[in-house]
């Protein structure tokens, strides 16, 4: 609820083209998330000795960039100009 507001909040005062932006911030977090995870997990001991099926990681990964694909592509579709249908 907090995040729709937040966007609403953003996306009225500036217009559609901020959602571009918006987006662009939010994958920054992610990308600063995933790194700040890949440090703690260096420093776990009890994480490093998990051992990960190869398989199952290639399944997630394969998961996770088409899902990431499928966001993007609304993304865009979005803010895409439409004809008008007369």
């Amino acid at each position: 609820m907090r995040g729709c507001v937040l966007a609403a909040l953003i996306v009225v005062p500036f217009g559609r083209g901020s959602i571009a932006w918006f987006s662009s911030i939010a994958f920054l977090a992610i990308v600063i998330l995933w790194r700040i995870g890949g440090c703690l997990r260096c420093s776990c001991p009890s994480c490093r000795s998990t051992r990960v099926n190869k398989s199952s990681f290639a399944a997630l990964r394969l998961h996770t960039s088409l899902a990431i694909a499928v966001c993007s592509c609304r993304i865009f579709a979005t803010l895409a100009p439409h004809p008008r249908v007369q």
